[in-house]
Protein backbone atom coordinates (compact mmCIF):
# COMPACT_ATOMS: atom_id res chain seq x y z
CA UNK A 1 0.00 0.00 0.00
CA UNK A 2 1.40 3.42 -1.01
CA UNK A 3 0.43 6.86 0.29
CA UNK A 4 0.71 10.25 -1.39
CA UNK A 5 4.23 11.72 -1.29
CA UNK A 6 2.79 15.20 -0.70
CA UNK A 7 1.67 14.40 2.86
CA UNK A 8 3.02 16.68 5.58
CA UNK A 9 6.27 15.06 6.70
CA UNK A 10 6.05 16.68 10.14
CA UNK A 11 2.73 15.05 10.99
CA UNK A 12 1.40 11.62 11.90
CA UNK A 13 -1.36 10.54 9.48
CA UNK A 14 -4.02 7.96 10.33
CA UNK A 15 -5.94 6.15 7.55
CA UNK A 16 -9.05 4.00 8.08
CA UNK A 17 -9.36 0.80 6.01
CA UNK A 18 -12.54 -1.17 5.31
CA UNK A 19 -12.46 -4.50 3.45
CA UNK A 20 -15.72 -6.15 2.41
CA UNK A 21 -16.88 -9.12 0.34
CA UNK A 22 -19.94 -9.93 -1.73
CA UNK A 23 -21.12 -12.17 1.12
CA UNK A 24 -21.81 -9.24 3.46
CA UNK A 25 -18.63 -9.80 5.47
CA UNK A 26 -16.45 -6.81 6.30
CA UNK A 27 -13.49 -5.88 8.46
CA UNK A 28 -12.35 -2.48 9.65
CA UNK A 29 -8.88 -1.41 10.69
CA UNK A 30 -6.51 1.55 10.44
CA UNK A 31 -2.83 2.25 9.87
CA UNK A 32 -0.53 5.14 10.73
CA UNK A 33 1.99 6.82 8.44
CA UNK A 34 4.97 8.80 9.69
CA UNK A 35 8.33 9.65 8.11
CA UNK A 36 10.11 9.19 11.43
CA UNK A 37 8.34 5.94 12.16
CA UNK A 38 8.15 6.49 15.94
CA UNK A 39 5.03 7.82 17.69
CA UNK A 40 5.44 9.38 21.15
CA UNK A 41 2.62 9.76 23.64
CA UNK A 42 1.97 13.05 25.45
CA UNK A 43 2.91 11.45 28.78
CA UNK A 44 6.22 10.32 27.28
CA UNK A 45 7.04 13.87 26.11
CA UNK A 46 6.01 15.32 29.47
CA UNK A 47 8.27 12.88 31.32
CA UNK A 48 11.14 13.61 28.95
CA UNK A 49 10.83 17.38 29.49
CA UNK A 50 10.63 16.87 33.24
CA UNK A 51 13.75 14.71 33.28
CA UNK A 52 15.64 17.25 31.17
CA UNK A 53 14.66 20.00 33.61
CA UNK A 54 15.84 17.89 36.55
CA UNK A 55 19.14 17.16 34.81
CA UNK A 56 19.74 20.84 34.17
CA UNK A 57 19.38 21.58 37.87
CA UNK A 58 22.57 19.63 38.52
CA UNK A 59 25.55 20.92 36.57
CA UNK A 60 27.52 17.71 37.05
CA UNK A 61 24.96 15.69 35.07
CA UNK A 62 26.48 17.14 31.89
CA UNK A 63 29.76 15.46 32.83
CA UNK A 64 28.19 12.01 32.64
CA UNK A 65 28.16 10.37 29.22
CA UNK A 66 25.99 7.44 28.20
CA UNK A 67 26.39 5.41 25.00
CA UNK A 68 24.88 2.02 24.16
CA UNK A 69 25.62 -0.56 21.48
CA UNK A 70 22.20 -0.92 19.86
CA UNK A 71 21.43 -3.62 17.30
CA UNK A 72 19.27 -2.92 14.27
CA UNK A 73 16.49 -5.02 15.80
CA UNK A 74 15.58 -7.26 18.71
CA UNK A 75 13.02 -10.06 19.02
CA UNK A 76 9.98 -10.03 21.26
CA UNK A 77 9.60 -12.39 24.20
CA UNK A 78 13.21 -13.51 24.32
CA UNK A 79 16.17 -12.45 26.41
CA UNK A 80 18.21 -9.68 24.75
CA UNK A 81 21.41 -7.97 25.92
CA UNK A 82 22.08 -4.24 25.63
CA UNK A 83 25.68 -3.17 26.30
CA UNK A 84 26.14 0.38 27.58
CA UNK A 85 29.15 2.51 28.46
CA UNK A 86 28.90 5.10 31.23
CA UNK A 87 31.60 7.77 31.26
CA UNK A 88 32.58 10.12 34.07
CA UNK A 89 34.12 13.13 32.31
CA UNK A 90 34.35 15.18 35.50
CA UNK A 91 37.01 15.58 38.16
CA UNK A 92 35.43 13.64 41.02
CA UNK A 93 34.43 10.03 41.60
CA UNK A 94 30.78 9.09 41.23
CA UNK A 95 29.66 6.55 43.84
CA UNK A 96 26.52 4.44 44.12
CA UNK A 97 25.19 5.24 40.67
CA UNK A 98 21.99 3.42 39.81
CA UNK A 99 21.84 2.60 36.08
CA UNK A 100 18.49 1.36 34.76
CA UNK A 101 16.66 0.35 31.60
CA UNK A 102 13.05 -0.79 31.97
CA UNK A 103 13.01 -2.45 35.41
CA UNK A 104 16.57 -3.76 35.15
CA UNK A 105 18.99 -1.79 37.35
CA UNK A 106 22.64 -2.11 38.34
CA UNK A 107 24.74 -0.25 40.89
CA UNK A 108 28.09 1.10 39.69
CA UNK A 109 30.80 3.56 40.70
CA UNK A 110 32.96 5.47 38.21
CA UNK A 111 36.25 7.13 39.05
CA UNK A 112 37.03 10.51 37.52
CA UNK A 113 37.85 10.58 33.80
CA UNK A 114 37.04 6.89 33.36
CA UNK A 115 34.35 4.60 31.97
CA UNK A 116 32.28 1.69 33.20
CA UNK A 117 30.74 -0.99 30.95
CA UNK A 118 27.37 -2.41 31.93
CA UNK A 119 25.22 -5.09 30.24
CA UNK A 120 21.46 -5.24 30.68
CA UNK A 121 19.49 -8.42 30.03
CA UNK A 122 15.95 -7.42 29.06
CA UNK A 123 12.83 -8.84 27.41
CA UNK A 124 10.80 -6.69 25.00
CA UNK A 125 7.06 -7.32 24.67
CA UNK A 126 5.98 -4.71 22.10
CA UNK A 127 6.52 -4.89 18.33
CA UNK A 128 7.70 -1.98 16.20
CA UNK A 129 10.01 1.01 16.57
CA UNK A 130 10.58 1.58 20.27
CA UNK A 131 12.09 4.29 22.44
CA UNK A 132 13.45 3.37 25.87
CA UNK A 133 15.05 5.42 28.61
CA UNK A 134 18.50 4.79 30.07
CA UNK A 135 18.43 6.35 33.53
CA UNK A 136 21.50 6.95 35.72
CA UNK A 137 21.24 8.63 39.10
CA UNK A 138 22.48 8.92 42.68
CA UNK A 139 21.91 11.44 45.46
CA UNK A 140 23.77 14.11 43.48
CA UNK A 141 22.86 13.64 39.82
CA UNK A 142 20.07 12.44 37.58
CA UNK A 143 20.57 11.87 33.86
CA UNK A 144 18.50 10.24 31.13
CA UNK A 145 19.38 9.10 27.63
CA UNK A 146 16.96 7.81 24.98
CA UNK A 147 17.64 4.85 22.70
CA UNK A 148 15.67 3.87 19.59
CA UNK A 149 15.51 0.48 17.91
CA UNK A 150 13.15 -1.90 16.17
CA UNK A 151 11.53 -4.88 17.89
CA UNK A 152 10.23 -7.69 15.70
CA UNK A 153 8.52 -10.98 16.43
CA UNK A 154 9.55 -14.47 15.40
CA UNK A 155 8.22 -15.30 11.91
CA UNK A 156 5.40 -17.82 12.05
CA UNK A 157 3.28 -19.61 9.45
CA UNK A 158 -0.11 -21.26 9.80
CA UNK A 159 -0.63 -24.28 7.53
CA UNK A 160 -4.16 -25.29 6.51
CA UNK A 161 -4.75 -28.32 4.31
CA UNK A 162 -7.62 -29.01 1.94
CA UNK A 163 -8.04 -32.54 0.57
CA UNK A 164 -10.67 -35.27 0.08
CA UNK A 165 -10.68 -37.93 2.77
CA UNK A 166 -11.80 -40.53 0.24
CA UNK A 167 -11.42 -40.88 -3.52
CA UNK A 168 -12.41 -43.30 -6.23
CA UNK A 169 -10.43 -44.54 -9.20
CA UNK A 170 -11.80 -42.06 -11.76
CA UNK A 171 -11.87 -39.03 -9.47
CA UNK A 172 -9.84 -35.90 -9.98
CA UNK A 173 -8.11 -34.98 -6.71
CA UNK A 174 -7.25 -31.47 -5.50
CA UNK A 175 -4.89 -30.92 -2.58
CA UNK A 176 -4.64 -27.35 -1.27
CA UNK A 177 -1.80 -26.03 0.87
CA UNK A 178 -2.86 -22.70 2.39
CA UNK A 179 0.01 -20.84 4.08
CA UNK A 180 -0.89 -17.81 6.21
CA UNK A 181 1.62 -15.44 7.81
CA UNK A 182 0.86 -15.25 11.53
CA UNK A 183 3.53 -12.71 12.48
CA UNK A 184 4.55 -9.14 11.66
CA UNK A 185 7.99 -10.24 10.50
CA UNK A 186 8.29 -12.19 7.26
CA UNK A 187 9.59 -15.77 6.96
CA UNK A 188 12.82 -16.02 4.95
CA UNK A 189 14.16 -18.87 2.79
CA UNK A 190 10.86 -20.77 2.92
CA UNK A 191 10.99 -24.38 1.71
CA UNK A 192 7.80 -26.42 1.18
CA UNK A 193 7.84 -30.18 0.54
CA UNK A 194 4.87 -32.45 -0.12
CA UNK A 195 5.60 -36.18 -0.22
CA UNK A 196 3.56 -39.38 -0.18
CA UNK A 197 2.17 -42.15 -2.42
CA UNK A 198 4.68 -41.42 -5.19
CA UNK A 199 4.09 -37.64 -5.11
CA UNK A 200 7.05 -35.33 -4.53
CA UNK A 201 6.50 -31.57 -4.77
CA UNK A 202 9.04 -28.92 -3.81
CA UNK A 203 8.80 -25.12 -3.66
CA UNK A 204 11.19 -22.41 -2.47
CA UNK A 205 10.58 -18.73 -1.64
CA UNK A 206 13.34 -16.29 -0.72
CA UNK A 207 10.86 -14.27 1.34
CA UNK A 208 7.19 -14.87 2.10
CA UNK A 209 5.67 -11.39 1.84
CA UNK A 210 2.04 -12.47 1.39
CA UNK A 211 -0.11 -15.52 2.13
CA UNK A 212 0.40 -18.36 -0.33
CA UNK A 213 -1.91 -21.01 -1.79
CA UNK A 214 -0.50 -24.10 -3.53
CA UNK A 215 -2.83 -26.33 -5.56
CA UNK A 216 -1.80 -29.87 -6.45
CA UNK A 217 -3.93 -31.74 -8.94
CA UNK A 218 -3.96 -35.54 -9.17
CA UNK A 219 -6.07 -38.55 -10.13
CA UNK A 220 -7.50 -41.32 -8.03
CA UNK A 221 -5.99 -43.99 -10.26
CA UNK A 222 -2.49 -42.85 -9.30
CA UNK A 223 -3.07 -43.52 -5.59
CA UNK A 224 -2.39 -46.74 -3.74
CA UNK A 225 -5.18 -49.06 -2.64
CA UNK A 226 -6.79 -48.08 0.67
CA UNK A 227 -4.95 -45.47 2.78
CA UNK A 228 -2.46 -43.07 1.20
CA UNK A 229 -0.34 -41.07 3.65
CA UNK A 230 1.05 -37.63 2.79
CA UNK A 231 3.33 -35.24 4.67
CA UNK A 232 3.77 -31.49 4.24
CA UNK A 233 7.00 -30.10 5.67
CA UNK A 234 7.79 -26.38 5.98
CA UNK A 235 11.09 -24.79 7.00
CA UNK A 236 12.09 -21.12 7.12
CA UNK A 237 14.51 -18.66 8.72
CA UNK A 238 14.30 -15.44 10.70
CA UNK A 239 16.49 -12.33 10.39
CA UNK A 240 19.20 -13.98 12.50
CA UNK A 241 19.31 -17.04 10.27
CA UNK A 242 17.68 -19.27 12.88
CA UNK A 243 15.59 -22.05 11.39
CA UNK A 244 12.00 -22.99 12.17
CA UNK A 245 9.92 -25.86 10.87
CA UNK A 246 6.41 -27.23 10.85
CA UNK A 247 5.04 -30.55 9.64
CA UNK A 248 1.55 -31.86 9.05
CA UNK A 249 0.29 -35.21 7.75
CA UNK A 250 -2.97 -36.32 6.15
CA UNK A 251 -4.50 -39.38 4.49
CA UNK A 252 -6.65 -40.07 1.44
CA UNK A 253 -8.46 -43.41 1.25
CA UNK A 254 -8.86 -44.92 -2.24
CA UNK A 255 -12.15 -46.85 -2.18
CA UNK A 256 -14.65 -48.81 -4.30
CA UNK A 257 -12.12 -50.41 -6.68
CA UNK A 258 -13.34 -53.12 -9.05
CA UNK A 259 -11.17 -56.11 -10.00
CA UNK A 260 -9.40 -54.46 -12.98
CA UNK A 261 -8.88 -51.21 -11.12
CA UNK A 262 -7.19 -53.10 -8.30
CA UNK A 263 -4.80 -54.69 -10.80
CA UNK A 264 -4.04 -51.28 -12.36
CA UNK A 265 -3.38 -49.70 -8.97
CA UNK A 266 -1.19 -52.60 -7.87
CA UNK A 267 1.00 -52.46 -11.01
CA UNK A 268 1.17 -48.67 -10.74
CA UNK A 269 2.38 -48.93 -7.14
CA UNK A 270 5.26 -51.18 -8.26
CA UNK A 271 6.39 -48.56 -10.74
CA UNK A 272 6.56 -45.69 -8.19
Amino acid sequence: MKVNNSLNKQALHRFPVIVSTNYNVSKESEFNVSVRGIKYSKSFIDNMLLSEAQSNLNAYSSQVGVSCDIKSHYFTNELSTIDCKFANNGNKKLNNLKACILSKCKMISITKNSEENVSFDVVFNNIGLQTYIINISNSDIQKREYINFNVIDVPDIKLDLGYPKTAEFNDNININLNLTIKSYSRPLNLVIDLTGSGIEKHWELDKMNIDQLFLIKGQGKNLNKDLNSFTVHLSWNDEKGRQYSKEQSFEINLVNLNFWQKIYVYINSLLK
